[in-house]
């Protein structure tokens, strides 16, 4: 009877802690979304080791324009592995200017993990002290660790007033590191700062930068002879690769025009043709040729389309092209005009009008000594005395023959 009645009183001591836990647990979980400080305080206060509730209490503090340190210590006393805890505490500590606990804070939250966001607060933080030696150190430790979007780290890293040598020691000899900086540096138009991480690109990780790498092609292919020179060379690796199903340009092969027969049509490759929209024209690509349609409304001069070639230095060189017309006049101002994309001359002898009468022409034109590029350009250009076009032309074929 005895045993009895202590294993029945047992249970309802059980019971009644379970009723009093759960009591108080229902009033703090109440408390710890109350819109008081003293509800939230209360509720801390019923479960000081509630990492939840105290984090409650935090965001109310905030709220309020308060000191919440003192609480952001007790949350990593209650969980003293979560890294997340430390950065916060840090964070605060830096706000409040105590920046040796701030840094001890930081430091520990990089010990506990080894994952980006504790290197990434690091990288920041030194970045606002102005201590560039750790800020490189952290920052490169972060990149290697790496994040899925590492924009932000790109950014921070080229105002950091870094030089472009600086900033390439930085950027670890990871994947993701070097295609994301190039990926960031073409978006942005940083074409010299690409520059190396345009060439580990291409040598060890081809496949995966082969579309930035192009577009980091196309881009050279706009400045200056320094940077076009780069692009002939970067697309002849890219064509000899197989990451770009196109012809070789001088100096790997003969100077030519690039897709000769519009197969390809307009695009934005390097060496590739460029569609310019004109109002009062309508351009159509068919796969194999472009037709153009001149409304008679069109600007009295216009380019409408375009093509960067690389040539041999002083080489003569014959462009012909083959097509069909209706309503050019001879001399009606349709032609094709080549140029230096510096000094913008004409690099043809005499210019190549297109007309009905004609299916065919030709034009010779000398590449002067030294000179690498030349422009081909589809322009119209009003003659003195003459309306506007009214018609079309259906491009067939275009070649280039030294």
């Amino acid at each position: 009877m005895i045993g009895r009645i202590t294993v029945i009183a047992a249970a309802g001591l059980v019971v009644l802690v379970l009723l009093v836990f759960s009591v108080r647990l229902f009033a703090a979980d109440i408390l710890s979304r109350g819109s008081t400080l003293y509800a939230r305080e209360t509720a801390v206060d019923l479960f000081p080791g509630s990492v939840s509730y105290i984090l409650s209490l935090v965001d109310l503090r905030r709220q309020n324009d308060l000191d919440i340190r003192r609480q952001l210590r007790m949350a990593t006393q209650a969980d003293p592995v979560d890294a997340r805890l430390f950065i916060e505490l840090g964070l605060e500590c830096e706000r409040a200017g105590d920046y040796d606990s701030a840094l001890r804070y930081l430091l520990e939250s990089s010990r506990l993990s080894q994952e980006f966001l504790p290197r990434w607060t690091l990288a920041n933080y030194y970045f606002r002290r102005n201590d560039l030696t750790q800020f490189r150190f952290w920052m490169h430790s972060a990149l290697e660790v790496g994040a899925p979007n590492l924009t932000a780290a790109f950014r921070l890293l080229w105002n950091s007033g870094l030089t472009t040598a600086e900033i390439s020691t930085v950027i670890p000899h990871t994947r993701d590191a070097v295609v994301g900086w190039l990926r960031w540096c073409v978006d942005q138009g940083r074409l010299d700062a690409a520059r190396e991480a345009a060439a580990e690109s291409l040598r060890q990780w081809p496949g995966e930068s082969a579309g930035v790498l192009i577009r980091y092609c196309a881009l050279l292919a706009r400045g200056s002879a320094s940077a076009r020179a780069q692009a002939a060379d970067l697309w002849n690796a890219l064509v000899a690769r197989g990451l770009l199903h196109q012809r070789p340009v001088y100096p790997a092969g003969a100077p030519t025009v690039e897709d000769p027969d519009f197969s390809t049509g307009p695009g934005d490759l390097a060496f590739g043709w460029h569609m310019i929209p004109v109002e009062g024209v309508v351009s159509d690509h068919y796969g194999r040729g472009i037709h153009f349609r001149l409304d008679g409304n069109e600007p009295e001069k216009c380019d409408l389309l375009t093509q960067l070639l690389s040539l041999r230095p002083g080489s003569k060189n014959v462009l012909r092209c083959r097509y069909d017309s209706t309503g050019l006049l001879p001399g009606s101002g349709l032609y094709w005009h080549i140029e230096d994309p510096d000094a913008h001359t004409a690099l043809e002898e005499t210019p190549i009008f297109l007309n009905d009468q004609q299916k065919e022409v030709t034009a010779p034109f000398t590449v002067p000594p030294g000179q690498r590029f030349g422009i081909l350009v589809l322009r119209y250009a009003r003659p003195a005395g003459m309306v506007r076009i009214t018609g079309s032309v259906q491009l067939i074929s275009i070649d280039l023959t030294s």
